[in-house]
Protein backbone atom coordinates (compact mmCIF):
# COMPACT_ATOMS: atom_id res chain seq x y z
CA UNK A 1 0.00 0.00 0.00
CA UNK A 2 1.41 3.35 -1.06
CA UNK A 3 1.34 6.50 1.06
CA UNK A 4 1.36 8.67 -2.06
CA UNK A 5 -1.80 10.52 -2.96
CA UNK A 6 -2.55 10.70 -6.65
CA UNK A 7 -3.28 14.22 -7.84
CA UNK A 8 -5.97 14.14 -10.48
CA UNK A 9 -6.61 17.86 -10.99
CA UNK A 10 -9.27 19.39 -13.16
CA UNK A 11 -9.66 18.42 -16.81
CA UNK A 12 -9.17 21.72 -18.64
CA UNK A 13 -9.44 20.14 -22.10
CA UNK A 14 -13.20 20.79 -22.22
CA UNK A 15 -13.00 24.37 -20.95
CA UNK A 16 -14.90 27.20 -22.57
CA UNK A 17 -13.48 30.72 -22.67
CA UNK A 18 -14.21 32.83 -19.61
CA UNK A 19 -14.35 35.99 -21.76
CA UNK A 20 -15.99 36.76 -25.09
CA UNK A 21 -14.04 37.56 -28.24
CA UNK A 22 -15.66 41.01 -28.32
CA UNK A 23 -14.62 41.73 -24.73
CA UNK A 24 -11.05 40.65 -25.48
CA UNK A 25 -10.85 42.76 -28.65
CA UNK A 26 -12.02 45.82 -26.69
CA UNK A 27 -9.41 45.11 -24.02
CA UNK A 28 -6.67 44.59 -26.64
CA UNK A 29 -7.88 47.64 -28.61
CA UNK A 30 -8.17 45.56 -31.78
CA UNK A 31 -10.70 46.75 -34.34
CA UNK A 32 -10.07 44.28 -37.17
CA UNK A 33 -11.00 40.63 -37.58
CA UNK A 34 -7.72 39.22 -38.96
CA UNK A 35 -6.60 38.03 -35.51
CA UNK A 36 -9.98 36.79 -34.25
CA UNK A 37 -9.00 33.11 -34.18
CA UNK A 38 -5.68 33.92 -32.46
CA UNK A 39 -7.39 36.08 -29.84
CA UNK A 40 -10.08 33.46 -29.22
CA UNK A 41 -7.48 30.74 -28.75
CA UNK A 42 -5.39 32.88 -26.40
CA UNK A 43 -8.49 33.58 -24.30
CA UNK A 44 -9.31 29.87 -24.15
CA UNK A 45 -5.70 29.00 -23.25
CA UNK A 46 -5.71 31.60 -20.46
CA UNK A 47 -9.06 30.30 -19.20
CA UNK A 48 -7.50 26.83 -19.07
CA UNK A 49 -4.53 28.30 -17.18
CA UNK A 50 -6.90 29.91 -14.68
CA UNK A 51 -8.76 26.63 -14.19
CA UNK A 52 -5.47 24.85 -13.59
CA UNK A 53 -4.33 27.49 -11.10
CA UNK A 54 -7.65 27.47 -9.25
CA UNK A 55 -8.45 23.77 -9.67
CA UNK A 56 -12.01 24.90 -10.37
CA UNK A 57 -14.03 25.37 -13.54
CA UNK A 58 -14.60 28.87 -14.85
CA UNK A 59 -17.63 28.09 -17.06
CA UNK A 60 -19.89 25.22 -15.93
CA UNK A 61 -19.90 22.24 -18.30
CA UNK A 62 -20.60 18.50 -18.14
CA UNK A 63 -18.92 17.15 -15.03
CA UNK A 64 -17.25 20.43 -14.07
CA UNK A 65 -18.80 23.02 -11.80
CA UNK A 66 -17.84 26.55 -12.77
CA UNK A 67 -18.26 30.01 -11.36
CA UNK A 68 -20.73 30.88 -14.12
CA UNK A 69 -22.73 29.42 -16.99
CA UNK A 70 -21.45 31.99 -19.50
CA UNK A 71 -18.69 34.62 -19.64
CA UNK A 72 -20.95 37.44 -18.42
CA UNK A 73 -21.20 35.76 -15.00
CA UNK A 74 -17.49 35.09 -14.48
CA UNK A 75 -16.22 37.06 -11.45
CA UNK A 76 -14.49 40.31 -12.41
CA UNK A 77 -11.11 39.33 -10.92
CA UNK A 78 -10.97 36.12 -12.95
CA UNK A 79 -12.07 37.91 -16.14
CA UNK A 80 -9.42 40.58 -15.56
CA UNK A 81 -6.74 37.89 -15.05
CA UNK A 82 -7.73 36.12 -18.28
CA UNK A 83 -7.76 39.39 -20.25
CA UNK A 84 -4.42 40.62 -18.87
CA UNK A 85 -2.71 37.29 -19.52
CA UNK A 86 -4.20 36.95 -23.01
CA UNK A 87 -3.23 40.54 -23.89
CA UNK A 88 0.32 39.85 -22.75
CA UNK A 89 0.56 36.76 -24.95
CA UNK A 90 -1.03 38.63 -27.88
CA UNK A 91 1.48 41.47 -27.63
CA UNK A 92 4.44 39.11 -27.14
CA UNK A 93 3.74 36.44 -29.73
CA UNK A 94 7.40 35.74 -30.36
CA UNK A 95 8.87 32.80 -28.50
CA UNK A 96 9.55 33.80 -24.92
CA UNK A 97 12.64 32.64 -23.13
CA UNK A 98 12.60 31.89 -19.43
CA UNK A 99 15.28 34.46 -18.65
CA UNK A 100 13.18 37.20 -20.31
CA UNK A 101 9.95 36.48 -18.40
CA UNK A 102 9.04 38.92 -15.66
CA UNK A 103 6.41 37.82 -13.18
CA UNK A 104 3.73 40.29 -12.20
CA UNK A 105 2.55 39.32 -8.69
CA UNK A 106 -0.38 41.76 -8.88
CA UNK A 107 -1.89 39.93 -11.84
CA UNK A 108 -1.53 36.53 -10.17
CA UNK A 109 -3.11 37.87 -6.98
CA UNK A 110 -6.33 38.54 -8.94
CA UNK A 111 -7.06 34.80 -8.65
CA UNK A 112 -6.42 34.56 -4.89
CA UNK A 113 -10.03 35.11 -3.74
CA UNK A 114 -11.08 32.12 -5.85
CA UNK A 115 -8.29 29.72 -4.82
CA UNK A 116 -8.95 26.75 -2.57
CA UNK A 117 -6.22 26.96 0.03
CA UNK A 118 -5.19 23.66 1.55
Amino acid sequence: MSNETEFTGIDTSTAESGVTLEEAKRHFRVDHSEDDSLIASLCLACTQMAEHELQHGIITRDGVEGYATDPSGVPAGIRAWILIQAAHFYEHREAAQAENLIENPFVDRLLDPYRTWR
